[in-house]
């Protein structure tokens, strides 16, 4: 899978700046990648040290590529469950919603076209009404 590999390349890219403590290196990769080209070097300078800040703690979070669960273990969870996504977001983030929704066809699977990967930051008045009706339909009656 394309995508899982581009997911191995940004951990990578993470780990190898962060170990040298090279942050700026690392925001540049981690923000093309989720954002787009030339992200990082748009931001104002104030939110550009913001952001570099808040991805140190991502050099600890790559262990899950290293996760054991699989689509079984995942397929028999017994909670409802709603993934929201971006149709047009980055190719590891599609090809996980596609594994799921085969996986897990009774999952409520909401497109939010031109939301992008951040949504619930950037556009809350589009994700929290769908996350508010779904939680509002599992607690009257929902598993």
């Amino acid at each position: 899978m394309v995508g899982y590999r581009e997911a191995l390349e940004l951990r990578d890219q993470i780990r190898k700046h962060g170990s040298k403590n090279n942050w700026a290196q690392a925001a540049d990769f981690f923000a093309n990648y989720w954002i787009g080209p030339g992200a990082l070097e748009n931001m104002s300078e104030k939110r550009k040290h913001i952001f570099i800040e808040g991805l140190k703690p991502n050099l600890y979070e790559w262990g899950m590529l290293e996760e054991q669960s699989t689509l079984e273990d995942i397929r028999n969870l017994r909670k409802r469950t709603m993934l929201i996504y971006d149709p047009k977001t980055v190719r590891s983030i599609l090809e996980i919603t596609e594994l799921l929704k085969e996986a897990c066809p009774d999952w409520d699977f909401e497109k939010v076209p031109g939301a992008g990967h951040n949504a619930p930051l950037t556009h809350p008045e589009w994700i929290n009404p769908k996350i508010r009706n779904f939680l509002n339909h599992s607690s009257n009656g929902g598993e």
